[in-house]
């Protein structure tokens, strides 16, 4: 893990979901979000993307990770990117960010278990905005996690 200073916004644009991770809601709610965004190619509908990364964003926290939260799985874009009807936009703020990176295909879990060692964690987090950042060539059975960014 190391910590960034974010000095730049940035927008996403795409398809929410608001969740908890209360008895797994959070994990049947982000597996079906991925499924709809892959199923409905919500990437090619985005207008102005910058490159092909796709982001995962949880925001809007009701307290802290215990708490209900929306999750964006987007693109970035412009901040005039006009939003496509049934999309949402949310941003990235600026800030500070520690980032952990999880390397090479991934099965089912390995993003779960490093979230659940950043909730053990004893980080003084800001629960302001969270994200993921995947490479291009994301698919459902094979996300290959560039960055974990947590506000801090």
């Amino acid at each position: 893990m190391k910590t960034i200073s974010k000095e730049h916004k940035t927008r996403i644009i795409g398809i929410k979901v608001r969740t908890s991770n209360a008895d797994n809601r959070a994990l049947i709610d982000i597996t079906a979000l991925w499924e709809r965004f892959v199923k409905e190619a919500i990437a090619e509908k985005i207008q102005e993307k910058r490159d092909d990364k796709v982001y995962c964003v949880y925001t809007n926290y009701e307290s802290d990770f215990t708490g209900d939260y929306d999750t964006v799985l987007g693109c970035e874009v412009p901040e005039e990117t006009p939003v496509p009807e049934g999309m949402v936009s949310c941003v990235i703020e600026t800030g500070e960010y520690a980032l952990y990176s999880i390397q090479g295909p991934l099965n089912n879990t390995a993003v779960i278990e490093q979230w659940q060692a950043i909730w053990a964690a004893d980080y003084p987090r800001k629960y302001t905005t969270d994200f993921e950042c995947y490479a291009a060539d994301v698919t459902v059975a094979n996300r290959q996690v560039v960055a974990i960014g947590i506000a801090v």
